[in-house]
């Protein structure tokens, strides 16, 4: 797990963190990453701005993993001995974490097409922010399973996190042409929207998952982040 979470150069100013070079705002603190003089003149203006921008990105660094649902027990390949450990969540023991990585790498060392094997190296890389080597396990399994489009909306919600947005919207698009009512997928086209500043659409795909949201649990997750998103609609403007 020592590859890093992003491949970009997009650097907030404020607090250091890298973000993809074409996001909107810092993942981390929410503050804006787009180069433009901000027509704001009083403190407590400026610190509705970050504390908007904040609860926005905090929502949608938090609603990405969280929609995915609980990690589930995988079951590994007869090779070794049909297995089953479970999946480390981010806030896992890192030590664990690298056995885990190790052991499921020496089984795709085996086997490269282990598909067990595949998505669980690409939810324990997804559930730990690792989205480069997430995206690039749960596009290895898609090629052997292309049909699971639960592991493609968070195929494109990885790629949101390393801002290809419009790889993301495309992934994310295709799973609806499939299956309009998927919500993870729309959940997800949601954010990628939002990640790439396109407010209008974020919130249309935001409603649509909330009228298609599995159970009470699930819409009460995402009603969050859409309360966040409007809620920086109304901040002060730029």
């Amino acid at each position: 797990m020592s590859e890093e979470h992003f491949e970009s150069k997009g650097v907030c100013k404020k607090c250091g963190q890298s973000n993809p070079s074409n996001a909107s705002y810092c993942c981390r603190c929410g503050r804006s990453l787009i180069s433009k003089k901000l027509f704001i003149n009083s403190p407590a203006a400026i610190l509705v701005c970050l504390l908007v921008g904040m609860l926005f990105f905090g929502f949608a660094w938090v609603s990405q993993a969280n929609f995915s649902g609980e990690a589930p027990v995988v079951q590994f390949s007869e090779f070794h001995g049909n297995m089953q450990q479970d999946h480390v969540s981010a806030q896992g023991d890192h030590a664990k974490i690298l056995e885990q990585v190790d052991y499921l790498a020496g089984i795709l060392r085996q086997n490269p097409n282990d598909i067990t094997a595949l998505i669980a190296l690409a939810d324990l890389s997804f559930n730990n922010k690792a989205f480069t080597k997430a995206a690039e396990y749960y596009s290895r399994y898609l090629q052997l399973v292309p049909a699971d489009n639960s592991v493609r909306s968070r195929y494109g919600s990885s790629l949101t996190f390393l801002g290809a947005f419009d790889e993301a919207i495309f992934e994310l698009n295709q799973i609806l042409s499939e299956e309009p009512g998927h919500f993870q997928a729309l959940a997800y086209l949601s954010i990628a929207y939002a990640q790439s500043g396109n407010r209008e659409l974020a919130l249309k795909a935001g409603q649509a998952a909330l009228e298609n949201a599995p159970d009470g649990e699930a819409r009460e997750r995402f009603v969050g982040f859409l309360e966040s998103l409007l809620k920086a609609e109304s901040g002060p403007q730029t």
